[in-house]
């Protein structure tokens, strides 16, 4: 029974990445800007997303600094920064592997759903 309300919760929390992968712009601050979906049924805590781009794990932070909720429907867009990125990019194009996850903010279960995407950072 346990099992299959922790499963229920895990199929309701999903997320979807907006920003165009194959264009993501790597700024001068080592850290680039995604814009991600609830595509789920369920509030997503933006205080619980972790990524790792390229195997180098960032930090995430929301970019306005003030939203605190995450609808279903809504889009948010993420800052994620680690200068160690910054030095194993080269100039232009660099194809990497990113992974998100993200947690739902129910209570008895958190849900759970991780996002696996091919994108291209764009170095200046």
């Amino acid at each position: 029974d346990e099992r299959g309300k922790q499963g229920a919760e895990d199929v309701r929390t999903r997320v979807s990445l907006v920003s165009d992968p194959i264009n993501i712009q790597w700024d001068n601050s080592d850290n680039v800007k995604i814009h991600l979906q609830n595509s789920g049924d369920t509030f997503l805590d933006v205080n619980s997303v972790g990524a790792v781009i390229g195997g180098t794990t960032m930090t995430v932070t929301v970019t306005d600094g003030v939203t605190t909720e995450w609808l279903p429907g809504d889009v948010v867009q993420f800052t994620l920064t680690n200068s160690d990125l910054d030095s194993s990019l080269s100039e232009g194009d660099n194809d990497l592997l990113m992974t998100v996850s993200v947690s739902s903010t129910a209570t008895g279960y958190t849900g759970l759903d991780t996002l696996r995407e091919e994108i291209r950072i764009v170095k200046p």
